[in-house]
């Protein structure tokens, strides 16, 4: 109910079990009248979500991994086997990154982040795929991080303060490759890294607010929450011990660069 508001509320039973909702193998949302747009979406997700639908008998239940049955040996045997190393780990999972930003990355980098294109491409029934943040192009996890006006705003604006060249890559991981190789003084170098998961996470929930909640923010208010965002992660190494809000938020460059 907290992440799909809008579908909850137009649900009729909201107390129901999930065997209840199973129609002929598919998951209904059972309403008085007909789904708005935005509750039709929000349901469209729901479902994504979860996945398909079990079919569900009367057989006693069964446990199985990929086809066999699973055992505690079998188990342990996978747990033995060496992981094929990814080259984007080192950008997940980091202690002072809120770990729902970085599974939303690892959403990015494995190709299965949520956009209207995804979503189309997965079968759900999108109406409309163009980015709803500036109505240009389908929104595509390229266009929402890189070539959205609004992405291409904020990265220029941060740009600037960093004092570097810009070169607008073609993947976000590209752009944590480009970003680490910048060399930086000041307090900007120790900002640097909490910088551009704070702008990829705050676009993302730019568009999420516009999509679910049409609320459209303006290019100085996301500025804003990226800078918040940065405050409250470098408040334990103490970078900006000194000075006031006010000062980090208004002079941003300058203070970055001290």
């Amino acid at each position: 109910m907290y992440r799909y508001p809008t579908a909850y509320k137009a649900c009729t039973n909201k107390s129901c079990y999930l065997a209840e909702m199973i129609h002929e193998g598919v998951l209904c949302l059972k309403s008085r009248r007909n789904l708005s747009v935005q509750e039709e979406l929000e349901w469209n997700f729901l479902c994504n979500e979860i996945g398909p639908v079990p079919i569900l008998v009367d057989d006693e239940d069964n446990v199985s991994w990929l086809g066999e049955e699973c055992t505690v040996n079998k188990g342990y045997e996978l747990q033995l086997q060496e992981d094929t190393p990814c080259n984007f780990d080192k950008f997940l999972w980091k202690s002072d990154i809120p770990y729902k930003i970085s599974f939303m990355l690892w959403e990015n980098f494995h190709d299965s982040l949520p956009t209207l294109c995804m979503l189309e491409h997965r079968g759900v029934n999108i109406q409309n795929t163009i980015c709803s943040l500036c109505n240009r192009e389908e929104e595509t996890k390229y266009h929402i991080f890189l070539r959205c006006d609004l992405a291409k705003q904020v990265f220029d604006y941060f740009v600037k303060a960093c004092h570097v060249n810009w070169n607008l890559p073609a993947a976000v991981f590209d752009l944590f490759q480009y970003w680490k190789g910048v060399v930086l003084n000041g307090k900007m170098k120790e900002v640097l890294e909490e910088l551009i998961y704070a702008i990829l996470w705050h676009l993302w929930k730019t568009r999420n607010n516009m999509t679910f909640g049409g609320k459209k923010q303006i290019f100085e208010e996301v500025c804003l929450n990226i800078k918040q965002s940065i405050i409250r992660w470098c408040f334990e190494k103490d970078i900006f011990r000194g000075y006031y809000v006010s000062q980090f938020f208004f002079n941003w460059e300058t203070v970055l660069h001290l």
